[in-house]
């Protein structure tokens, strides 16, 4: 096992919780756009790595301590220390699925660099591994088994599917070397932009009648983004309802501009009796362009109304 730490990264201890055990691992890709300018350096592989934890600690909507998950893993075969041993992943999708497993990234995406090595492969079963010897169990499982994503991707989840079995030929382990008379190097744009922050709070809100799916318009436009982008954003929403109790149901929604086409996520519950409550709702994805990204709400009993709502996240253009 060729593990780089957290102290050879230049990163001090993890905030994040302790969590002594866990049912086992889930395997994570980083579902957008992958430079495969890692293949051939190394470097590269280390500072995308610190690339994605400064992404974290400045995603003010998901409020993380740290690089969300426990490891992660490069097309050389190293293992790259995040938030380590027995600590709690933050990258799951919700606090019971943080519980239930740790989390080990493979640095390939969504498009560029999308297939694994079978270095990096070896490299994830070294963090599995590792993580078993410290208080995780034998699951081995997929981001999206348990919530709706796309991650780790086809090429990934399909080696888990396997059982995420070590490769018998690994790949070397050290980029070959250049060649004795190289072309001259042309600059290459990175495909991966910074992200922008989106914020936006909004007083008030439409009533919620019951049995209608209803939208829940962000502060200029009932479409909280316009594709095509990449996104990862939260919509928490402040409800206010009558004496009865009253189930509402939140999920986002991409729409065909073209052709009013919807493709709904799953939804997320919240349950209201009399006073005022809150719920918020997060999505991870990528939205094509002429879709939009809207949030939309049913209310069933007594019904409810929304009386604040905002929304915050990072957009990749």
């Amino acid at each position: 096992m060729k593990l780089v730490t957290r102290s050879q990264l230049g990163w001090p201890t993890s905030a994040a919780p302790s969590q002594s055990t866990a049912r086992g691992v889930k395997v994570h890709y980083e579902g957008t756009a992958v430079s495969t300018k890692l293949l051939a350096n190394h470097d590269a592989c280390l500072n995308e790595w610190k690339s994605i934890r400064r992404s974290h600690l400045a995603n003010t909507a998901e409020n993380y301590s740290d690089v969300a998950y426990n490891f992660a893993a490069c097309p050389h075969g190293y293992l790259l220390e995040g938030r380590g041993l027995r600590r709690r992943t933050g990258a799951n999708g919700n606090a019971a699925l943080n519980q239930a497993h740790y989390a080990v990234l493979g640095l390939v995406g969504s498009s560029g660099l999308t297939e694994p090595t079978d270095a990096m492969l070896g490299a994830i079963r070294d963090g599995i591994e590792l993580l078993r010897k410290n208080g995780a169990g034998n699951e081995i499982r997929g981001h999206r088994d348990g919530y709706a994503t796309a991650c780790p991707g086809g090429p990934l989840y399909a080696w888990v599917k396997k059982g995420a079995p070590r490769p018998t030929s690994p790949t070397p382990s050290k980029p070959a070397p250049p060649a004795p008379t190289p072309a001259p190097a042309v600059p290459v744009e990175d495909p991966m932009p910074a992200p922008t922050t989106l914020h936006e709070s909004v007083a008030g809100g439409p009533d919620l009648p019951a049995g209608e799916w209803t939208e829940l318009p962000a502060a200029e436009d009932t479409a909280i983004l316009r594709g095509p982008c990449t996104y990862d954003v939260a919509f928490t929403v402040a409800l206010s309802g009558t004496g009865d109790a009253s189930r509402v149901q939140f999920r986002f929604v991409h729409v065909d501009i073209a052709t009013r086409r919807r493709s709904a996520a799953l939804p997320v519950d919240v349950y209201v009796r009399g006073g005022d409550t809150g719920t918020q709702v997060s999505r991870r994805g990528s939205l094509p362009a002429g879709q939009y990204l809207k949030v939309e709400a049913l209310a069933e009993g007594a019904g409810a109304a929304v009386i604040h709502r905002t929304v915050d996240g990072l957009v990749w253009r």
